[in-house]
């Protein structure tokens, strides 16, 4: 049975935020990033990557994410998805 890639982007982003809430944020770092290469612009993973980049303390790069994300024509419409 082939997985829809809708539910294969759901089985990311919850492995993403299970990296994240298990304390590696590297693994969701890369998540978001892999995610980010196949919908740049979606405005909820320019966040995500930001908030796994915090965790690293690479506060630079976090930044350019957030900024990133505010570019996005649907951010709020990605945040609430």
């Amino acid at each position: 049975m082939r997985v829809s890639k809708i539910a294969d982007l759901g089985d990311v982003v919850h492995v993403s935020g299970t990296f994240q809430a298990a304390g590696s944020a590297f693994l969701a770092a890369q998540a978001y990033r892999n995610l980010l290469v196949v919908w740049p612009q979606t405005g909820a993973f320019s966040v995500g990557l930001g908030g796994a980049l915090e965790g690293q303390n690479l506060q630079k790069e976090a930044v350019e994410c957030y900024q990133r994300a505010l570019k996005t024509e649907t951010l709020r419409e990605d945040l609430l998805a």
